[in-house]
């Protein structure tokens, strides 16, 4: 199948009861730069200066998302859960909701928002400005974008077209185009499956690897195939399997819970698909850390990044666009949580 890029990947999260008693609010700000309930100012460029959350425990950077320029970031464990928007170098709240609002963040045509315990539990789907796409069935535990919106479910995945039943709950979502139709992949965290992506299933290697946690897809060996990327932080492990047959055709080892996150997306502006993984318990007290891989060479990465903080969980969630790529840093109860921009590796 050719390889027509990509799509986007859905980070799975530990979800505990909450409960909204009122719809997600959408802010004032939210469709443009005035900056009357900001959290942190930076500049663009910030590979040395992240954003940084203005609640403790509130996991800021706990899913990150670019639609275009902007960046939108996740901050779902206050209280009232919030997705920001960082744009001209004004970081503005733009969605505020319960029920874990924006644990999940897609960006693609529009954003996504999943908010999977709103409702009492029954969980939604949302835009940018606050409309819902789904409720019900734990809605929003991941989400992403085929040719329209995609999320899962607590028992397979939705669209506006319609859905499928999975083997197990869904635990990420990505689709891949080989210009005629679409395929929507679903990685499983638990159960025998790990992948299921059309017809095909991929069996999980070992118990508790934990694949499937995280899914991302598109064209990262440069063979001109496309393939999914499948995460497997229990084991350590991310496997690369051609999109064609599910055969792996690559893996990749690391410490620290790595494969948590995927992201994939051209960085560096060479045709190919670069390959970005979140490291979240990385380091003797959780720094976290991130590889980024480019120009299909899956044998070593072109770059590194680590947390500098105990408790950073760097790594938790990332995302990529063309010339920058987002680590989400959520931290502890007792942190803010933070976001790195980085355009120079």
């Amino acid at each position: 199948m050719a390889a027509s890029l990509l799509v986007l990947l859905a980070t799975s999260c530990t979800l505990t009861s909450s409960e909204t008693k009122a719809p997600p609010q959408v802010s004032a700000d939210a469709d443009t730069d005035t900056d009357t309930d900001a959290d942190t100012d930076t500049d663009a460029d910030t590979d040395t200066d992240p954003l940084v959350g203005s609640t403790d425990g509130e996991g800021f950077g706990a899913a990150v998302a670019f639609v275009g320029a902007d960046l939108y970031i996740g901050a779902p464990h206050g209280e009232q859960g919030r997705v920001l928007r960082y744009r001209s170098g004004k970081l503005t709240p733009v969605v505020t909701g319960g029920g874990r609002t924006g644990s999940a963040l897609a960006g693609g045509n529009d954003l996504l928002i999943g908010a999977p315990v709103t409702n009492s539990g029954s969980g939604a789907v949302l835009t940018v400005d606050g409309s819902t796409l789904l409720t019900g069935g734990s809605a929003g535990l991941a989400v992403a974008w085929a040719d329209d919106w995609l999320a899962a479910t607590a028992t397979g995945w939705q669209s506006a077209a319609g859905g499928e039943t999975t083997p197990a709950r869904p635990s990420a979502l990505a689709a891949l185009s080989d210009g005629v139709a679409w395929t929507i992949g679903v990685g499983m965290l638990t159960g025998d499956i790990a992948l299921a992506a059309g017809s095909q299933q991929f069996a999980r290697l070992s118990p508790q690897d934990e694949a499937g946690f995280a899914l991302a897809a598109g064209d990262v060996d440069g063979d001109g195939l496309a393939e999914w990327i499948l995460g497997a932080p229990g084991a350590g492990r991310v496997d690369v399997l051609s999109a064609t047959d599910l055969s792996i055709e690559a893996t990749l080892s690391g410490t620290g819970r790595f494969g948590a996150a995927l992201a994939v997306g051209d960085v560096d502006g060479d045709g190919i698909a670069d390959l970005l993984i979140g490291s979240p318990a990385a380091g003797e007290s959780l720094e976290g850390a991130a590889a980024l891989y480019t120009s299909g060479d899956l044998t070593s990465p072109a770059a590194t990044f680590s947390g500098t903080t105990t408790g950073d969980q760097l790594g938790f969630a990332v995302a990529v666009a063309p010339g920058v790529l987002a680590l989400g840093a959520p931290g502890s109860a007792a942190q803010p949580g933070r976001v790195e921009q980085h355009t120079t590796w």
